[in-house]
Parts: C-alpha cells; sequence; structure tokens
C-alpha cells in the first residue's frame, strides 16, 4: 500500500483533508511572516489481535510573528523604564505619557503644543 492510500483511506479521508488545511494554514503563514514553519503527520503502528492498527495525527506547526520588544533596566527592586545608574537632575518632572512635547516653529518662533 502507497502511503498516499493510507492517508486517503484513514478515518474515511478525514486524515488527508486536515493534512490538506493544515498544509494550507501553515504555508500562508510562512508567506505571511516569512519564517519556517513545518506539517508533520504522524503515523503510529501497534499490533492488536492479530492485525496492524494505525493511528495518524497531523501536527502543524505555523510560525508566529514576533511580539514587541520592549527596554528595561535591573533596579534594586526589580525591572524598570529608568537607568538608576542615570543621574538625576532636582527639579526634572517627567512628561505625562498622554502630554504631548512642546515644539518650536523655526521660521516664527511661536511654541506649540
Amino acid at each position: 500500500m502507497l502511503l498516499s492510500e493510507l492517508l486517503i483511506t484513514q478515518d474515511r479521508g478525514a486524515i488527508d483533508r486536515e493534512a490538506g488545511a493544515a498544509l494550507t494554514e501553515v504555508a500562508g503563514a510562512v508567506d505571511a511572516l516569512d519564517r519556517a514553519g513545518s506539517l508533520t503527520v504522524e503515523l503510529k503502528l501497534s499490533k492488536q489481535a492479530g492485525r496492524i492498527v494505525v493511528v495518524a495525527n497531523v501536527k502543524p506547526k505555523a510560525p508566529i510573528a514576533p511580539s514587541a520588544a520592549a527596554l528595561y533596566f535591573v533596579g534594586k527592586d526589580g525591572l524598570q523604564k529608568d537607568d538608576p545608574k542615570q543621574l538625576t537632575l532636582e527639579g526634572m518632572r517627567r512628561l505625562p505619557e498622554d502630554e504631548a512635547p512642546r515644539t518650536v516653529n523655526a521660521d516664527t518662533g511661536e511654541v506649540t503644543g
């Protein structure tokens, strides 16, 4: 028996259809992310009452997009955004996250923001 015949006849073709759908999914992810993926069709064979039992499993491994990176420093209380080795100036304050910085128009000298 050819492997292709086994895949087509196993579980009335369900494994062949599942592998085909997984192949399409992995190929699409490889194309979109430009990263490698894989598809494994695992066949487990055992003997039972004088017959060979075949159990098939489809294992797609599509690439995933990398998560965004962030930089931190190690301080006395663990990770933190500020560099603990950096000197601070008295009286300086942080700009709130939701407040836009002010800018100066180079032509007119007008402060905006």
